[in-house]
Formats: structure tokens, sequence, C-alpha cells
């Protein structure tokens, strides 16, 4: 490849380690990104940079070139750090190639005396052919690598059936008061721990230490330390410090120390720092002696890393919460129950798994602050670990795993609704009808509510995020699998669309958002969002054969995606059969030809309606039986309809009677009843209906008064109601001038002008 003539790169030269010149084509490669690569390294056997052979060499004796071909200079990868810490005996080296990870391998077997770093040679020459000459450039190939990607495994969150907690003295003070100092002085006194422990004389006094501050919930944020834990055998000492610019001398005295020694967790990694921004206080290495950190001494030791999987690997599992730690440690006021249990036990635990450590394995001779350590556990062991009490959290845990599983079916409901887009909210989350139940009574059995750090706490299920307010969506597994061509799963195509009708039939909306089918509106098929009963591997497949199908609609939404509407149940009622009886019913009825009472049946609007959902509607389902009675009673209107326009003067056609009829409450109503429940009294009723109705067109509105009469032909509503004035329920049958007062003398509020009580009033 040719350098062009107008682009001026300056690069350094590249020769080939036979001293031929070669033309710089580097201004072809793509652009360099950091990039871990694996090579290996015999363990024990030390490796250091050398660019006399061009490659990483161990021991002190430089290897030769392993080809005789041509080969790059890749001296300058000579100078790159290797990364610590080793994994696996495989160091990870830095190399300018595309950003992408790579998946710990197993070293390669034999004595290789130096590190494999052929990635970085040029092409080898073929066989038949010499090395290029000056003449020649060299061509460049693509440097291709197998790279296996490792997902981010998320995991359920580990809930003991049982923990272990401090259950001493814990002592809340604050720095900046004169009483810090004298409960510190007393309870980390020497004389104390010697009249507990008078074998313990010459031994050093080993106090847990831990640090908490308001979390950094921004890169920018540097919050300084609110309080400091120290835990000795019996007491932990609480120390708040939010008030403070800089450590009390006894403190810094106590640091400092040569006398105690420290078990801390991780010092390094943020406790160092914090103390140094917050109050100027600079480890060094002259304190480093006293300072054993628990972190460090278990992966010497091979012994899980995190105080929670290090306390369940000793048998002794502790309950920290991540709501509690990472809540604000700075707020005004006292440490609630929760974070003083939650502090202690992180000092007291330190403490603790430092002598586990020492003992699982002893510490070499030459450690002496370790062996110091070790013995200093030894005597105060018995009395350490009886303070440590065994906690029940079956409850707990239950009562957790219970909300989780309540949560996701919330959740799924909720996101894969019309129009949620794929998310949800906390509130509706918390109003979903199952989780409403059960809050209250987890709320007073073992604390448990259903907020962002809950659903945090179950990450491998839910996603929080913001989106001008804060959302939830489910953490889908088979969205996130990489995709798979959707030709080539399940079985035919056939076959595949009739499963996705059948979970189509089965969907169900949640309660609140579920449309009104039946009852006074007409039944209608709804769109369902597809991800809400297909993965996304299904949606690929049937996007690509829906069409296929003349059961289901299909849609898309910018919010929702693909949408699905039934158009047919698969076990659909007999529409035809449902038209052919109606059709029978109304010829019996009025003496018409099969192909008018067809015509009039599809002119009533109202029925074809009803009708045409017989076909999203199960054959012997009582979704059925609702629009059969409609279909009925729809028919029966038809049928009155046509009689009462023959009986009125002048008559009228049976569209303009059928119109009249629709707008009479009363007549509805009856209908309804001789429906249901057939007889000679009900269809009497309906008779005489009809008789009113016709002796009063066109005033239908006059016969809206005649709901009711009695066997004798007089009307009920004019009789008068005997009201009784002197429990003060008043007299008027029309209710006016009458209170809504209760029962009594002169307990009703009228509502004249004079407000007249007692006999006066009352409720009509």
């Amino acid at each position: 490849l040719a350098l062009p003539a107008q682009r001026d790169v300056a690069k350094p030269p590249i020769t080939a380690r036979g001293d031929a010149p070669l033309q710089d084509d580097s201004w072809a490669d793509p652009p360099q990104t950091a990039r871990r690569i694996q090579a290996a390294r015999p363990a024990a056997t030390p490796v250091r940079c050398s660019r006399e052979a061009g490659s990483l060499t161990r021991g002190s004796a430089n290897t030769a070139p392993r080809s005789k071909h041509l080969e790059v200079d890749d001296a300058w990868a000579d100078t790159l750090p290797l990364v610590a810490p080793w994994d696996h005996g495989v160091p990870a080296l830095l190399h300018p190639l595309p950003n992408q990870d790579f998946v710990d391998e197993e070293p390669p077997s034999g004595s290789a005396s130096e590190l494999d770093d052929a990635w970085a040679d040029g092409p080898p020459a073929r066989a038949e052919q010499s090395a290029p000459s000056a003449e020649q450039p060299l061509v460049k190939q693509e440097i291709r690598s197998e790279v296996s990607w490792r997902p981010r495994q998320l995991t359920p969150p580990e809930i003991p059936l049982e923990y272990y907690g401090f259950a001493g003295t814990v002592v809340e003070v604050n720095a900046c008061h004169d009483e810090a100092g004298s409960r510190f002085a007393e309870i980390f006194s020497r004389s104390r721990f010697e009249v507990a422990f008078p074998e313990a004389s010459g031994l050093p006094l080993v106090v847990g230490l831990d640090f908490e501050w308001k979390p950094d919930r921004r890169a920018s944020d540097d919050n300084p330390i609110a309080l400091i834990q120290l835990a000795c055998w019996d007491t932990v000492l609480l120390i708040r410090t939010t008030q403070c610019s800089e450590l009390p001398q006894w403190f810094i005295d106590f640091l400092e120390s040569k006398d105690i020694l420290k078990a801390v967790a991780s010092f390094d990694l943020s406790d160092r720092d914090k103390l140094k921004n917050s109050f100027g206080w600079d480890f060094t290495a002259a304190h480093e002696e006293t300072f054993l950190d628990i972190a460090a001494l278990a992966h010497e030791r091979n012994v899980p890393h995190g105080m929670f999987k290090m306390a369940a690997f000793f048998e002794t599992p502790m309950l920290k919460l991540k709501a509690v730690g990472a809540s604000n440690w700075a707020k005004e006021g006292g440490l609630t129950a929760c974070q003083q249990q939650y502090a202690s036990d992180d000092a007291f635990f330190q403490l603790c798994l430092l002598g586990k450590l020492l003992e699982h394995s002893p510490p070499l001779p030459e450690e002496a602050s370790a062996c110091q350590c070790l013995a200093s556990w030894q005597v105060t062991k018995s009395r350490t670990q009886a303070l440590l009490k065994r906690v029940d959290n079956s409850t707990y845990r239950r009562g957790f795993f219970d909300l989780r599983a309540a949560t996701e079916e919330a959740a799924r409901e909720l996101c894969n609704a019309l129009g949620a887009g794929g998310c949800t909210s906390i509130n509706d989350l918390r109003n979903a009808r199952k989780v409403k139940k059960m809050l209250p009574d987890l709320q007073k059995q073992c604390g448990l509510s259903l907020n962002s750090s809950f659903l945090r706490q179950n990450a491998d299920l839910f996603q929080v995020f913001m989106d001008g307010h804060q959302k939830v969506r489910l953490r889908s597994a088979g969205d996130d699998a990489s995709d798979e061509d959707p030709g080539d799963v399940g079985d035919d195509e056939e076959v595949f669309l009739s499963e996705v009708l059948e979970s189509l039939v089965a969907y169900s909306p949640p309660l609140d958002k579920r449309p009104s089918v039946f009852g006074r509106h007409v039944p209608e098929p709804f769109w369902v969002p597809a991800r809400a009963i297909l993965s996304k591997q299904q949606r690929a497949r049937l996007e690509a054969c829906v069409h296929q199908s003349d059961a289901m609609e299909a849609s898309f939404s910018d919010s929702d995606g693909l949408l699905l509407r039934l158009a047919r149940h698969p076990r659909a009622a007999d529409d035809v059969e449902h038209l052919e009886r109606c059709m029978a019913a109304l010829q019996s009825s009025l003496g018409l030809s099969e192909d008018e009472a067809r015509s009039r049946l599809r002119a009533d609007e109202k029925f074809m309606q009803f009708w045409g959902t017989l076909r999203i509607l199960e054959a012997g389902s009582s979704e059925e039986a609702s629009v059969e009675r409609s279909l009925k009673a729809r028919t029966r209107i038809l049928t009155d309809a046509q009689r009462l326009g023959e009986r009125v003067n002048p008559p009228v056609s049976w569209e303009e009677a059928r119109t009249g009829l629709e707008k009479v409450k009363w007549y509805r109503q009856l209908l309804g009843d001789c429906l249901a429940s057939p007889n000679p009294n009900t269809e009497a009723e309906v008779q005489g209906c009809l008789d009113l109705l016709a002796s009063a067109w066109p005033d239908l509105a006059s016969v809206k008064d005649f709901k009711k009469r009695k066997a004798d032909g007089t009307d009920a509503e004019k009789e008068p109601k005997k009201h009784k004035g002197v429990d003060g329920r008043g007299t008027d049958p029309k209710g006016k001038d009458q209170g809504k007062g209760g029962k009594g003398k002169e307990k009703g509020k009228g509502k004249r002008k004079d407000k007249g009580k007692g006999e006066e009033n009352g409720i009509a």
C-alpha cells in the first residue's frame, strides 16, 4: 500500500529485522484504542522488558526470534506496562487494537521461554518466496483475533436464612464534644484490656476501624467522612464527625499509635483518600505496619473478597443491606437503629474476620504485626465471638422474595400494556392489586417497602431509569440474548402462527387498563403489544409471516412496537348459525320472506355490531351467551316495531316505530326481564307497555311515568306516599320543605326560609 502524496503523516520509520527498509503504510491502520489481550506466564518466573530481541523475555537471557520469516519491529510494544494483578497466571497487556474484552484462557503448556507476541509480527512469507527487497513494499494484512464475549451476569440477591449481628454495647458520640475523648480513653484503655484478659499482657490491643460518609452520587462528589466506627472485643464506639473539619488529637494519636493494631477492610480503596480529603491526615509507610487489611489478607489466602462473602465463608453470615449502606450518614440528629446496627456490624466483623483469617492460614514468623494480632485474637476469641448473636431471617427472606415475585408479575402486566411504552412507574407498581394487598403486612412484619432501593436490589429483574420521571422496566433475558435467524427457529409457519394466536387469545391486560368489553358496550377486539406475549426472536419471525394469517391483524406503534389484534378466534362461535336463528324467529313472528328477514336484520346497525363480534368470541363461552341475548333483543325490537307501526293511527314504518321504542327506557327494562326469564307474566307486562305506547303515539315521553301499574289498573306513582312527621321524617310527598335530618322530634333541618323543626321537617 503506497502512502498518498497529499498526506503528511509523521510516523517513526519501520524496518525489517533483516535491515530491509519498508515503506510506511501505518496511515491505513484503524484508530488505535486500548485493548486487553492475554499472554502466557509460567508460574514463579520474573518478567522483564527487553528490546534486544524485539519481544518480552523471561529471566536474564534473551531468546532468539521464533521465526526466520520477515517480521515487523514490535519493540514499541515492549514499553507498554503490564497490568496487575495477574489473573490465573495470565498477565493482561495493553495493546492498541479495537476495544474488546477477552475471556481468560488457560496458558499454553510447555516450557516456553518467552511470551507469545506473534500478533505483532508481520505476515509470514510463503516457503517458496524470499523476503521482499527494499523495492518491494510489505503488504499489510488484517490482524484477526477470536473474541469471546462474556456478558454481565446478574443474579438474584443473596438473602440469608439466618445471620449474625453484634449484640454488645454501642456508644454514639460527637467528635467535637469533650465526651468523645473521655469515652474513647475509657473503652480502649490498656488497663481495661489487661483487666479483662490478664493473659494478654504484652500483646497489642486490636481495634476494628471503619468509616462511613454520605454517598458520592456523581463523579464530582467528594463528601467528607461523617462517621468513624471503632470496635473492641465487647463495645463499638460510633463517632459522628459531621461538624468537624479536622480530627481531634486523641484520634490522631490512635491512628499513629504502634501499640494498637487497626483491622481495616479495603483501606487503600477509598478510606485512605477520604481521611486525607476530609481531615488532612495522610497515611504514610510508617503507619502501614499497624494497619492490617482483611481484603489483602483474604486475597493472599484465596479466601473470597468482600466482607459479606468472607463472613459466609467462615460460617458467620452477616446482613449488609445496601439500602442502609447507601443512606445519608451525614444527616442531622442521631443515627437510626438500622444505621447503628449496620455501622456496628461493619467494625466488629472486621475485627472478627481478621482473627479468623489469621487462624485459617497463620502468618509467617517475619510478619510480626500479624503474629501479634493472632496471639491477641486467640486470647480474646471466646468473649468476642460470644457477642455475635444469631438472628432468624426466614421471615424477611420469605417476604422479600414474595414481594419480588408479585412486583415482577405486576411489572410484566403494566410494562406490556397498550400505551405503556415498555415501562411503568413505582407508584403504578405499588397500586397493583397483589402488591398493594401484601405491602402493609410486609411493612409491619419485616419493614419491607417497594421503592427504588428494593428494585435496584433486584437488578437481575428490573431496570430503574429516569425519563422525566423515575421509570421501571423489566430486564428481559430474551431481549438481551443474541439475535438468531428467525427463519431457523421452531416449526413450520402454520404451527407457529397457531401458537401466536393462542397466546393472543390467552392474554389479559391489567385490570385498570382493561377495556370494558361487555355489559352495556359492544365487544371489540383490543390491540395487544407483541412484546407482551412474544420474545424478541419470535416477534422478528412473526413480522415476516403475519400477512399469511387472516385470524389476526398487525400494526405498529412508535412507543409499543408491533401490535396485534384478534380478527377471528381459533374456536370462534358459529355466526352463520346465529344469523339463521334470528331470521327464522323474525319470519315466524311477522310472516316475512327469508330475503326480507335477512334484509331487516342487516339494516339494523346495532344487530350487525353484536353479530360481528361473534368471530372473536369462543363458542360456548359466557361472552357468546351475552351476545346471543343481545341478538334476541334486537330481533324482538324489530318484531314489536312492526306491530306497533301497524297499530298507531296513522300507521308508520317499522323503522320509525323502532326508533321510538328504543327511546322508551321502561320498554327496554321489561324486554330485558322477559328475555332473562320468559314467562306469561313478563310477556303480559311487555304487551301492556306496547298498548300504552300505541295509545300515546307519537307522544311517547308521556309514558315514562307509567313504570309500574297495579293489577287494578291504578298508577302506583299517583298514590301519595305516607310520611311520618312526628319522628322528623316530614310529610310533604315531594320532599320539599324537608330536611336531611335524622330521626326524632326537632332534628330535621328544613329548606324553608324559617327552617322549621319537628313535624315540618324530615325526609320525604
